[in-house]
């Protein structure tokens, strides 16, 4: 699955973690160290093995783009930079 900038930048990854909390209206929200993998994927963007972790299917990647890990958000925003739309006339 390729990652597009259109939309969310985040297109593509899915939010995880070990621990889940209970969120605003009892959908359940990340909770310890966040990161992004793709569908299917082993592993989080930073390499993190991430078998039997929550995925947050209802949590945009960008809405916890501060809280994720470090590694997983440079990897993330480097392939949605590097599959956005380039401008014909630059």
């Amino acid at each position: 699955m390729t990652v597009r900038a259109t939309g969310s930048r985040l297109e593509g990854w899915f939010v995880t973690a070990r621990q889940r909390q209970p969120g605003p209206y009892g959908e359940p929200r990340p909770w310890g160290a966040v990161h992004v993998k793709r569908l299917g994927e082993p592993k989080t963007a930073c390499g993190v093995v991430s078998l039997g972790w929550q995925v947050f299917w209802r949590v945009p990647a960008d809405s916890v783009l501060p809280d994720l890990c470090g590694a997983c958000r440079e990897v993330a925003l480097a392939d949605a930079h590097a599959s956005s739309p380039r401008c014909s006339a630059c």
